[in-house]
């Protein structure tokens, strides 16, 4: 997976703790491929984005007192542990989710949602143009056209907010 990300964080253990559910703003569930291996996950703090990763769910071999398992993950966000897979929208949940393909996904936070996917469908088409993707194959290949971009989307929605990534 290509990030655009300014900054990848890595995170303690500790510090993962301390997260709301609230305070996430987008977060990926791995699939079986392309990014099988991890979660990137966006929160929203005082000063901008932070954008997180955790990997090494797959292939890694972690362990240790930092390692934070899928599992956690799960336990940590339960509304997005719940959210996975649910195109459908709910009204109870904090996200909307995109697929992705391949069981890849991506859950946004609501509020953010409609902003967001102007900017991935602004992604997406750029992507199919760059690439000389005519409109049938750009439908057929939608999904892992957004798994490519959806960083990109996020880059340019922090801007055009005018919200810095940390």
């Amino acid at each position: 997976m290509q990030y655009q990300f300014p900054r990848v964080n890595k995170i303690s253990r500790d510090e993962f703790l301390k997260i709301r559910e609230q305070d996430l703003l987008f977060i990926t569930n791995p699939g079986r491929m392309g990014d099988e291996d991890g979660s990137t996950f966006i929160i929203n703090t005082t000063d901008g984005y932070k954008v997180y990763r955790i990997d090494g769910w797959c292939f890694g071999d972690r362990t240790g007192p930092n390692f934070i398992s899928y599992s956690e993950m799960a336990d940590q966000f339960p509304d997005w542990s719940s959210s996975i897979g649910t195109v459908e929208e709910n009204e109870d949940s904090l996200y909307r989710y995109v697929y992705m393909g391949f069981g890849n996904g991506l859950s946004i936070k609501k509020d953010l949602y409609e902003p967001f996917m102007k900017h991935l469908a602004f992604a997406v088409d750029r992507y199919a143009e760059n690439r000389n993707i005519d409109r049938s194959e750009k439908e057929k290949n939608k999904y892992a056209i957004i798994f490519n971009v959806w960083d990109e989307a996020v880059v340019n929605m922090a801007a055009d907010i005018n919200v810095d990534l940390l």
